[in-house]
């Protein structure tokens, strides 16, 4: 039921009172339920003891936790409907302030007006009420306004709820909106001393104090992003749970909304705050299985709810540099613009469509939707950015005038007779990887890629950066690092682009990206160290000592880290601390494997080394007399090592050495194994070694010398050549 029809059915039990001053036995259930709704007990048949115990106890509740409590105003309101309606033996009540409105100043394409259960299309000029929601469609959008205080934009496919917009006669502001799904954006005047303001999501609740900020509601998260000033979030206590009675709700939500208040962070200017829906449903999940412990027989263990509390995921924030801000540009244009029609500055609407209706849409670097998009933006020139997978992308400067509308068409990437012996004959590519979809993914240095299969080109993307470190991909994405200190993610589904981060310095000669289950890790030149989420989210970064100079490998929640000091670091994953290190000398290019806890390193120096890191010691080392430039492979209960001059090694994992293969060419690539042997690609010929004795069992002289490392596909492995565009031999 709604907050609207429980005061009106408040109003209705208590116009039938009887005049001895109590309660009837069959409507006191039901008023204590709707009581329990407002967050207050219900009152005694003392109207003015009662009224001043809960001004007394909302008073203190406000100063104690302006995030989780109902607004002074609101719970004033709904106790003094029952006192007025009791009888006016008992008390004659004061006027209470009535709200002057929020005003809708612009209500652009499909936006309609839900009031009391009716929906109509709402209305420039309108006045809102409290309980009203504004829903918007596609393209489409609706400016609000309360006083020259509070400004609201409500972007497209968006339902806000506007709960309460009242300045009271005696001076304080309070506001509450929620925000269900879409976008808002909002702009708060400085608040005094006394005003209350605060956004509510599904799964979050953010406290305002003067700011200018974005919200933004999908399946998977719940997003801020602050302009200016600061927003406090916290999680939001779950509203879905199966309880015993409204009592046990009510006890069970207020002892929560404590407990996680002390998980509240500050969001301040230009920083982003993210919530993930999953952690949400799983808070809600154990909350409800304590519930159904207790199944109605006493309180809730308060023990037990503050350490379910304590377990609830910390909002995230990140820096603008590091969360893809999609808002700050739109909020800049809201937080300079004025609230009254007569003195407004030149804000125009530039409805922008694509063709195709999947095509990504930027403004000035920013992303503002797909297909079609209604943006508010300032009057003047713009630059309008328009890609897809398989269309040419297009970027063009628009001048924004009065009642705009752009449509952009991109040319559809043809490739007739696509022939792919001739086209892997053409290719100069520096980095060579197969997908489980059967395709090829070619990358050059020049920072050109593209996907290919059997039949056809799939797609292509300019990174317009050099690239110079192999790609990887976890099977959906595939995560480049560029040379200009971006790391890119692209769908290898289609190409397009999914997210970018900026990150401090490229990666090392030979380094690349490591991947671990919902992760990307990189280790810079810099020496930094970064672990982002694979939908983009800056996880965490940390500093290290010194560059690093391999790639990182990943083992459970461990970390390794070949470092230009020669050091090799060992950093927990989650509490993205060095919790040890040790001296294996320099590498360039060469990453650790790690099994059982131990890790085995080369170096450019040729000493390969076991380390014990669970003992702390260095089991056994020994020297190749060559340097030592790709990866050490764990196979077959060994160690395989090749050396930059040509010799391939096999050591046990004591350390003894089991064989020596001398190919005669430099090895820079990788060795690859699998059920034929040890596959070993060196700078003029290719061999397949016999994994037990070291011998040769196939070769292949390469017309020109390789420049990638080596891709297999069931059928084919591919590698890149200098001058005889990429090989593909039969397996």
């Amino acid at each position: 039921m709604s907050e609207r029809k429980d005061i009106q059915e408040i109003r209705e039990i208590l116009g039938g009172f009887a005049a001895g001053g109590r309660y009837p036995d069959i409507d006191r259930a039901k008023l204590e339920t709707m009581f329990s709704r407002f967050g207050e007990p219900l009152p005694p048949f003392d109207p003015p003891r009662e009224r001043a115990r809960l001004n007394e106890s909302i008073d203190f509740r406000s100063r104690r936790s302006p995030l989780f409590v109902v607004t002074r105003t609101r719970a004033a309101f709904a106790a003094l409907l029952v006192f007025g309606a009791i009888a006016a033996a008992y008390l004659v009540v004061p006027s209470v302030d009535r709200p002057d409105g929020t005003s809708v100043q612009l209500a652009y394409g499909d936006t309609r007006l839900v009031r009391e259960g009716k929906e109509t299309l709402l209305q420039g000029g309108e006045t809102l009420l409290p309980g009203d929601t504004i829903v918007t469609g596609e393209a489409s959008f609706a400016d609000l306004a309360y006083r020259d205080e509070v400004k609201i934009r409500v972007k497209e496919h968006a339902r806000l709820l506007i709960s309460e917009m009242i300045r009271a006669a005696h001076g304080v502001l309070s506001s509450e909106m929620e925000l269900t799904r879409g976008t808002v954006l909002l702009d708060f005047r400085k608040l005094a001393h006394g005003d209350s303001a605060r956004v509510k999501t599904p799964t979050s609740v953010a406290g305002i104090r003067g700011t200018s900020f974005g919200v933004s509601v999908d399946r998977d998260s719940v997003r801020y992003e602050v302009l200016d000033g600061k927003i406090a979030v916290v999680n939001r206590p779950p509203e879905r749970l199966e309880v015993p009675s409204a009592a046990v709700k009510s006890k069970s939500a207020d002892s929560l909304r404590t407990y996680l208040e002390q998980s509240a962070v500050v969001v301040g200017q230009n920083e982003i705050c993210v919530l993930d829906n999953k952690d949400h449903e799983r808070l809600t999940e154990r909350i409800q299985a304590l519930l159904d412990e207790k199944a109605g027989a006493g309180p809730v263990d308060p023990v037990r709810m503050k350490e379910i509390a304590g377990s609830a995921s910390v909002p995230r924030i990140y820096k603008k540099e590091f969360g893809n801000p999609v808002m700050l540009s739109e909020l800049r244009d809201l937080s300079r613009s004025s609230t009254v029609r007569d003195s407004a500055p030149a804000l125009k609407t530039l409805k922008i469509s694509t063709v195709p209706v999947t095509a990504e849409i930027l403004m000035d670097g920013e992303r503002r939707g797909n297909g079609a998009a209604a943006v508010v933006t300032t009057e003047g020139m713009h630059v309008i950015e328009v890609r897809a997978a398989g269309y040419h992308p297009k970027r063009i400067e628009h001048s924004v005038g009065a009642g705009d509308a752009l449509r952009i068409d991109l040319e559809k990437i043809e490739v007739r007779n696509f022939d792919l012996a001739q086209w892997l004959a053409g290719s100069r590519a520096a980095f060579v990887l197969t997908t489980g979809r059967g395709m090829l993914v070619s990358v050059s240095r020049q920072g050109r890629i593209a996907a290919v299969s059997e039949g056809r080109l799939e797609w292509e993307f300019d990174c317009a950066s050099p690239v110079h470190n192999q790609p990887v991909s976890d099977g959906e994405l595939l995560y480049v690092a560029a040379t200009d200190e971006r790391l890119i993610a692209l769908s290898l589904a289609d190409g397009s682009l999914r997210w970018m981060q900026r990150i401090e310095g490229a990666l090392s000669p030979g380094s690349r990206l490591a991947l671990t289950p919902g992760r990307v890790i990189a280790g810079t030149a810099k020496g930094y160290l970064y672990s982002f989420t694979s939908n983009g989210w800056l996880d965490w970064m940390m500093a290290l000592p010194a560059p690093v100079s391999s790639a990182p490998a990943v083992s459970g929640r461990l970390i390794f880290v070949p470092s230009a000091d020669g050091m090799v670091y060992g950093v927990d994953l989650n509490l993205h601390l060095v919790i040890f290190k040790f001296q294996a000398g320099k590498t360039a290019g060469a990453s650790v494997a790690v099994a059982d806890g131990k890790v085995y390193a080369a170096t450019i120096h040729g000493d390969v080394l076991c380390y014990n890191y669970e003992r702390d010691e260095i089991e056994w080392r020994t020297n190749v007399r060559s340097p030592i430039v790709t990866d050490p492979l764990l196979a077959d209960n060994a160690l395989f090592v090749a050396a930059a001059g040509g010799e391939v090694f096999r050591f046990s994992l004591k350390g003894q050495k089991m064989w020596k293969a001398v190919t005669g060419n430099g090895i820079e690539s990788n060795l690859q194994v699998d059920g034929r042997g040890i596959h070993v690609l060196a700078d003029k010929a290719y061999y397949i070694l016999d994994g037990a004795e070291g011998s040769v069992k196939w070769s292949f002289v390469i017309p020109s010398p390789s420049s990638s490392g080596v891709a297999f596909t069931a059928d084919n492995v591919y590698f890149g050549t200098e001058g005889n565009g990429i090989i593909r031999l039969r397996r």
